[in-house]
This record gives structure tokens, C-alpha cells and sequence, in this order.
């Protein structure tokens, strides 16, 4: 059994879950990729390409025995949509503070970037 967790970074790398000590090969536009999964199973193939939006990416896992599950095949969508502008919960303590905890909301898995000054803060939104 092979389970494709999701993509991160770009270019993606592909992370998820297969027998315990198997080797996993990823396929996509003519180049392959291979990594061994850890102990409990989980995954990490780094992609070193930036991929087409739309790719089909074909995921396989072999174990020990050299037994190759059956492929699966996963299509790599680009997000090039603009995140929404962050909120901040402006409140007197953030301005009257030395050392403010800044709240507001952001898109799921984006990164903030506050500025202060020459100083530039970041940090990811907490779900």
C-alpha cells in the first residue's frame, strides 16, 4: 500500500506513507526519484525540478521481497493564486508594547511577514 500525503515547497516535494523499509520511485516527466521509507513507514522525495502544472506523477513502493505495488498516479496542480492580504487584530497593547504578540488571520499554509522598522518578522498561521 502506498498513500500520497500532499506536495510542499517548490520545486515539490512529495511526502507519504509505504511499507516500513520499502523504496518508493516517483516518475514525472521522464525523470525518476527514489527514497526509502523510515520505520514507521513515512516518506520524503524531493523533487529537483520545477514540474508543469498538470504533470502526472506515478508513485510506486517496493519492498524487501522486491515486490512493486500497484502504481499510483497523482497530478501536480501549480497554485498561482494570490493569498488574501493577512489581518492584524490591532489593539492598544500592540502599540503601547516593547515586545507585542501580533494576532490576525492569514491564508492555511502561508507565511506572514511583518516589517518593523529595517527589521523583518515572520511566522505561519496557527490552524
Amino acid at each position: 500500500m502506498i498513500l500520497f500525503t500532499g506536495f510542499y515547497n517548490r520545486p515539490p516535494t512529495i511526502i507519504g506513507k509505504a511499507e516500513p523499509g520499502s523504496l518508493v520511485t516517483a516518475s514525472v516527466q521522464g525523470k525518476t526519484y527514489t527514497a526509502k521509507t523510515n520505520g514507521s513507514g513515512d516518506y520524503s522525495l524531493y523533487i529537483s525540478d520545477s514540474l508543469l502544472d498538470k504533470s502526472i506523477i506515478s508513485i510506486t513502493a517496493k519492498d524487501a521481497s522486491d515486490n512493486v505495488s500497484t502504481p499510483l498516479s497523482v497530478e501536480f496542480k501549480l497554485d498561482v493564486r494570490v493569498p488574501t492580504a493577512p489581518t492584524v487584530a490591532s489593539t492598544p497593547e500592540i502599540l503601547n508594547s516593547t515586545m507585542p504578540t501580533i494576532t490576525g488571520k492569514a491564508q492555511p499554509n502561508s507565511i506572514v511577514f511583518v516589517s518593523v522598522g529595517q527589521y523583518i518578522y515572520s511566522g505561519k498561521p496557527i490552524i
